[in-house]
């Protein structure tokens, strides 16, 4: 239904910015910004951050550096900055949201979080320092930056007793940091005549960790769907996907029950987290007289997904892994076609099945078939059974240029002309099965979430570019 949302907001800024040189070698900038916004508290509406930056070519400093044929380049930079954030509009004060109108009564209610009329603007402080180099007239470089960042005062509801009335309350709920390394390698390993490959390859790792949350809070749940849910915990990484799982004996086997199921846990367990370890991409462009080849791929490595494609698709039996063990169990009607259930014709799922005797637990092997549907059933009530490693690599695109020569662009009455085709998302590899790893079933905090998703494209395209 069509619907129509009015929100207003006022923030004024003062901002002033110092840059300094010396001898064309050494660099300095120096910033400073100061907010007022209306949707902070009146006695904690301002907020100042300032930011340094500083650069040093020490090739061009150093005298015996200079005209180097193996270090071609070589500069050294560092900086530091704080950055403030305020929330959205309206979270100072509880309001009445107007609803439908019923019997042609208006209608009003509650939203179920609570505002905070006390409120602090967060702030994130940063620094990094870095490196860059150049080597062989060039031909080969290398960038490399560590950085450091922690976030202080981040402003977002936690949950609270319903019995209030409301699920959750805007506080400044903790402080957050993410430190890691970035890098860039590039060159022309090949310079032959007409013929050039011009390469690079970029990597970055990022590691985050929950220093502290609001007082009295060990878990901030940002979001969930089905069965899954996403957390920030304290001491653990930002982003935990948590879920029903398989319930497991002492040495980590999955428990079956007295019909060949998987029992599943009664308390949420941490399944992994929605980033990835690290992630990398490889450009490449060859070139040979008019005609150019280029193509790039990316990966991202670790971390996890939640699919609730293939929790649902496998528990409705419209997946492909589903056409096996498709068997009648004793305690069903006979189908005609289908087969009893057996070792041989059924579902024997891994596991162990644990017999109590006194005080003795023992742990046997599970012996007993059951049917794809039983099976499938079970696993879309665990969550764990659809949390898959979210790696993978991508032929991220590919264009083949090339430029027209020129005793074919006069006749034509042009100065150039450039034709080119190009293919985006030509190939996917991943072990998650039936989807993309890569996917945003939501932009906010709440990630690591599959549903619903749509294929991937694969596109092509043929450009023409035309100089007059």
């Amino acid at each position: 239904n069509p619907w129509s949302e009015l929100e207003r907001k006022r923030v004024n800024s003062v901002y002033g910015q110092v840059d300094l040189g010396f001898n064309d070698y050494l660099f300095l900038s120096i910033t400073g910004r100061n907010d007022w916004s209306s949707t902070l508290p009146e006695d904690n509406n301002s907020y100042f951050y300032p930011s340094v930056s500083s650069s040093f070519v020490f090739t061009d400093a150093i005298p015996a550096l200079r005209n180097n044929s193996v270090l071609s380049y070589g500069k050294l930079r560092a900086a530091w900055a704080r950055v403030g954030n305020d929330t959205d509009p309206y979270n100072l004060r509880n309001t009445f949201s107007a609803g439908n109108p019923f019997k042609g009564m208006p209608t009003f209610g509650v939203p179920n979080t609570l505002a905070n009329a006390e409120l602090k603007p967060e702030m994130t402080t940063s620094w990094e320092v870095g490196v860059e180099l150049g080597f062989l007239d060039d031909r080969l470089g290398l960038d490399v930056t560590y950085f450091n960042e922690t976030t202080d005062d981040q402003i977002m509801p936690v949950q609270v007793s319903r019995a209030t009335g409301y699920t959750g309350r805007y506080v400044n709920a903790g402080t957050v940091r993410n430190r890691g390394i970035e890098v860039l390698a590039r060159g022309i390993p090949v310079r032959v005549g007409d013929f050039s490959w011009e390469t690079s390859l970029s990597f970055d790792k990022v590691d985050n960790k929950v220093v502290k949350l609001a007082e009295g809070v060990d878990g901030l749940e940002l979001g969930r769907f089905w069965y899954a849910r996403v957390y920030a915990r304290a001491g653990e990484p930002y982003g935990q996907i948590m879920g029903t799982a398989y319930e497991r004996s002492p040495d980590g086997q999955i428990l079956i029950d007295d019909n060949g199921l998987p029992i599943r846990t009664q308390d949420l367990k941490v399944l992994g987290n929605y980033n990835p370890d690290w992630s990398a991409g490889w450009s490449n462009t060859l070139r040979y007289k008019g005609l150019s080849l280029s193509f790039l791929l990316d990966t991202k490595q670790g971390g996890e997904i939640y699919s609730v494609t293939a929790q649902w698709g496998r528990y409705a039996g419209v997946l492909e892994e589903t056409a096996v063990g498709r068997c009648v169990e004793p305690s069903w009607q006979k189908v005609e076609g289908m087969p009893d259930c057996s070792p041989e014709t059924g579902i024997v799922a891994r596991g162990v099945v644990r017999q109590i005797s006194g005080t003795d637990t023992t742990y046997t092997p599970n012996q007993k078939a059951t049917s794809a549907q039983s099976y499938w059933k079970r696993l879309g009530l665990i969550a764990e059974a659809n949390v898959f490693d979210a790696s993978y690599i991508k032929l991220r695109d590919v264009t083949l240029s090339w430029n027209v020569p020129t005793s074919i662009v006069s006749r034509l009455g042009l100065s150039g002309m450039q034709l080119s085709l190009s293919g985006r998302n030509l190939a996917l590899w991943t072990d998650a099965p039936h989807i993309d790893p890569e996917t945003a079933f939501d932009a906010s905090n709440v990630q690591g979430f599959e549903f619903g998703q749509l294929p991937t494209p694969r596109s092509f395209g043929f450009n023409v570019v035309i100089q007059p």
